[in-house]
């Protein structure tokens, strides 16, 4: 049988005579995979991003969270983000969502709890995609509404330039901005 690694398949592409759009990805995602190993104590004996430097120049200029709280006991918490194959952001909100609908994007969400907070998640965000707002609508019964517009970039700069933000979290928010900037370059945004 024969296997074949992330990594040697990696090697294979930067030896080759693909563009250097196409090798600047493959770096980045290397990089970023090796601060996700490091970061959450991982196969850090096998890095993947051993013989790469983090050196992605994170910007600290990106759009400002936009909320506008027009129903009474209910607020936006904040966000996270996780990855999985794609990026997911959940937004958190604080009070009472009984009878109120959510959508993100104009399109329907679904709806979970955690630590008693009401969260929804987007899922699928593609890297090049990650400086895009993403529009979330709480709607009460009554009509009113209360509106977030946030990006996944919002979340890694905050998590760069946090005072109390480990090493190890930086360094890993620094590869994804890293990743995203070699997406941006090499990928259309859709």
């Amino acid at each position: 049988t024969n296997t074949y690694t992330v990594r040697g398949y990696a090697e294979t592409i930067l030896s080759s005579n693909e563009t250097e759009q196409t090798k600047a990805l493959v770096r980045a995602m290397l990089v970023y995979g090796g601060a996700a190993q490091e970061c959450f104590k991982y196969n850090t004996n096998n890095l993947a991003s051993t013989g790469f430097e983090n050196n992605a120049v994170v910007s600290t200029e990106v759009n400002n969270i936009v909320s506008k709280d027009d129903i009474a006991g209910l607020s936006f918490y904040g966000a996270s983000l996780s990855y999985r194959n794609k990026t997911a952001v959940r937004f958190y909100f604080t009070g009472d969502t009984t009878g109120m609908t959510f959508t993100a994007n104009s399109e329907d969400v679904t709806i979970g709890t955690k630590n008693e907070m009401t969260y929804i998640e987007v899922a699928n965000i593609n890297p090049q995609n990650l400086g895009d707002a993403i529009e979330v609508v709480v709607t009460a019964e009554d009509g009113k509404t209360l509106t977030v517009a946030y990006s996944p970039l919002n979340y890694i700069v905050r998590m760069y330039t946090k005072a109390g933000s480990s090493e190890k979290t930086k360094l890993l928010a620094q590869a994804l901005y890293g990743y995203y900037q070699a997406a941006l370059a090499y990928m259309p945004k859709n």
